[in-house]
Formats: structure tokens, C-alpha cells, sequence
């Protein structure tokens, strides 16, 4: 990778902890499309985080992680990893996220992406 590709890359992800995460706001429509360089290790972290933000992740967090003074252990653990790895997602910068604003989020993600609703 050179320092002009890593440069426009690393725009849509940041370092925490030395792992890539996922910034909704900056992300490129080729990771939402799974159409990305397969060699590009930093795309390749942003869509898993993606599909595993997609296929669950934010409603895991909503039924395990809003109830705070509960948390211990690995969940406690696992509800700061999302939080790192999702920091502008709906679910962790709101507290009132129901189903129904995941579906639009990810709808507006999508449709930006140029993917077609059903």
C-alpha cells in the first residue's frame, strides 16, 4: 500500500488500541458495496465491522449494553469494543434508537452506496 492510498484509506477508519474501526460518516461506498481491493487490509477490517454491524452488532448493543450498572465481565468488555469500533453509529450516540432508525440508517447507508432497496 503507499503512503497516497493509505492516506485516502485510513480516512474513513481510525486507530484504537492499534485496530481499525468504522466511522459511518467518512466510509467509502466500496466497503458498503463489498467491492473493495480484497488486498486492502484496512477495507477489508471496515467490512466486517460493516456486515457485523449490519448482521447484529447494533441490536446486541441495544440489548446488552444500555443498561449500564449491570455490566460486568466480558459484556462489560464486549460493550466497549462496539462502542470503540461503531463511535458514531446510531445506537451508541443515542440512547432512544429503535429498530425502525437501524432499518433507515442502513437504508440511507446503502442507497448512498448505490445498492437498491428491495
Amino acid at each position: 500500500m503507499t503512503g497516497v492510498t493509505a492516506n485516502v484509506v485510513i480516512s474513513s477508519a481510525y486507530q484504537v488500541n492499534g485496530g481499525i474501526t468504522l466511522d459511518f460518516e467518512q466510509m467509502d461506498d466500496d466497503v458498503i458495496r463489498g467491492t473493495f481491493d480484497r488486498t486492502n487490509e484496512v477495507k477489508k477490517r471496515q467490512y466486517e465491522l460493516y456486515t457485523n454491524w449490519k448482521n447484529g452488532a447494533a441490536t446486541w448493543y441495544i440489548s446488552n449494553c444500555w443498561k449500564t450498572e449491570n455490566l460486568r465481565g466480558s459484556t462489560l468488555e464486549n460493550c466497549q469494543k462496539h462502542k470503540a469500533n461503531y463511535r458514531n453509529s446510531p445506537e451508541v450516540t443515542k440512547q432512544d434508537v429503535k429498530w425502525e432508525d437501524l432499518v433507515a440508517f442502513l437504508r440511507g447507508l446503502e442507497g448512498k452506496a448505490g445498492i437498491s432497496q428491495k
